[in-house]
């Protein structure tokens, strides 16, 4: 059983990577748009129930994936100024004090 999730688990990843390779960065409201035409394709593509719970749920982790990577874009500018205090911060402790400013210490 352990297995059986572990490759079911692999196939949802693995699924959900094309949607990485998009050229413009994603919006939620582009995967949300992404998702639905995928769900809908879904109904008519496939003869079972069972294969549209599968396909559906492959058009879930792509929408996961897409969602992520929009965060991900929304917080590139707060996660650069972050990194931008995390070096000033590194800087000044390698640094230390001037010398005419340590006579104290």
């Amino acid at each position: 059983m352990v297995r059986l999730l572990s490759a079911v688990a692999a196939i949802v990843l693995l699924a959900a990577l094309p949607a990485c390779a998009e050229e413009e960065a994603p919006t939620l409201e582009s995967c949300a748009r992404a998702y639905g035409s995928c769900v809908d394709a879904c109904g008519g593509s496939q003869d079972s129930e069972a294969a549209r719970a599968g396909c559906v749920a492959r058009c879930a982790a792509r929408r996961a994936s897409c969602e992520a990577e929009a965060g991900y874009e929304q917080a590139k500018p707060w996660l650069q100024e972050q990194v931008d205090k995390l070096e000033d911060f590194l800087r000044g402790f390698r640094e230390g004090p001037r010398e005419d400013e340590a006579k104290d210490l």
